[in-house]
């Protein structure tokens, strides 16, 4: 007897990693086939030679024969029994066989029955038996994941783990709190500075004739009192902005004479004075300045104010921090 016409339909079944086909078995003449027969069902490579992956029998020395009524039958492939050796195939095992990672893909299922000749053409095997493949990932099924053993070498995006030999290599999250240190090795992630940041802020107190500040003495620079601001700095790469906000004044025709510098750990790092006035008595101008330092290293530093009256220059006395509500000094790192 020779089996000419089997019409192919198939859906999946995870658990167990199983697939359900039908066929329809037809004789010369067309006829429908009833009665158990012993089947083959060989999965390939191609639809025509190919490398053979799997092979499966249903047998009654198995006890598992295909049973065909009208010529239709339906049977569950993978639960069956493997061939042995070689005519088994090369695939690990069935779930393999529709996995991406062992290559294997497109399928082509042949059909045998024991006895008769091979039927072709060979049925390729669509999408859904590949699902078979997702109760693994990569072939490795959910164990394999929870054992760290198994997760201690690659890199990503292979995203496995560092290996358990690095010490205390972990992150616990608690909230917003991360704790732990982050061992990355070799491709540890920069830190380098990419933002803008303020780093200490001061708001200076003002008069009048109370907390503003006045200097009656000549030819020497003197801090101005309440103008210090400490400050760290986080990288040794970065620039500092240094800004002064104040009310300045002096008491004489000649403010030119009343002379100011921003310094940064006792350096000068800005020199101002202001413009030549006409007026008598007390002249007050509000006056806001900045600096850039660059090349300073990165921890623990002093922002000052310093101001400076020459004798005998029309100037009596100098003033700071006259009334006004927002007199500040501030210092901010910013990239390069």
């Amino acid at each position: 007897m020779s089996f000419l016409a089997v019409d192919v339909a198939h859906s999946v079944d995870t658990t167990p990693l199983k697939i359900n086909f039908q066929g329809r078995l037809t004789d010369v003449a067309g006829a429908p086939v009833n009665g158990a027969r012993d089947m083959v069902f060989r999965y390939y490579s191609a639809d025509t030679g190919g490398t053979l992956l799997y092979a499966e029998s249903r047998t009654a020395g198995n006890g598992n024969q295909v049973t065909v009524t009208l010529g239709n039958y339906a049977v569950e492939l993978g639960g069956a029994i493997r061939l042995s050796g070689g005519a088994g195939g090369s695939a690990a095992d069935f779930a393999s066989v529709f996995s991406n990672a062992a290559g294997y893909t497109p399928v082509w299922l042949e059909l045998q029955v024991v006895g008769e000749a091979v039927m072709t053409p060979r049925v390729q095997v669509l999408s859904a038996p590949y699902a078979v493949n997702a109760e693994r990932l990569d072939g490795q099924d959910g164990v394999y994941y929870t054992n760290s053993g198994n997760q201690s070498s690659g890199s990503l995006p292979v995203a496995r783990l560092p290996a358990d030999g690095y010490a205390a290599t972990y992150v616990n999250s608690t909230g917003d709190t991360m704790s732990g240190a982050l061992d990355m090795g070799g491709n540890a992630i920069s830190n380098s500075p990419s933002m803008y940041k303020v780093l200490a802020y001061l708001i200076i107190s003002t008069g009048p004739g109370g907390s503003d500040q006045r200097l009656d003495n000549y030819n020497a620079w003197y801090d101005i009192p309440g103008r210090s601001l400490a400050f760290t700095k986080s990288y040794a790469s970065t620039l500092i902005r240094v800004s002064y906000s104040d009310i300045l004044g002096q008491n004489g025709t000649t403010y030119s004479t009343a002379n100011f510098q921003l310094m940064v750990d006792g350096v000068r790092v800005s020199y101002f004075s202001a413009a030549d006035v006409t007026a008598t008595g007390w002249d007050m101008e509000e006056a806001t300045h900045t600096a850039i330092v660059a090349g300073l290293a990165a921890g623990a530093h002093t922002f000052t104010v310093q101001w400076y009256m020459p004798s005998g220059a029309g100037t009596s006395q100098l003033l700071a921090g006259w009334n006004k509500s927002h007199n500040y000094m501030m210092v901010e790192e910013l990239p390069q």
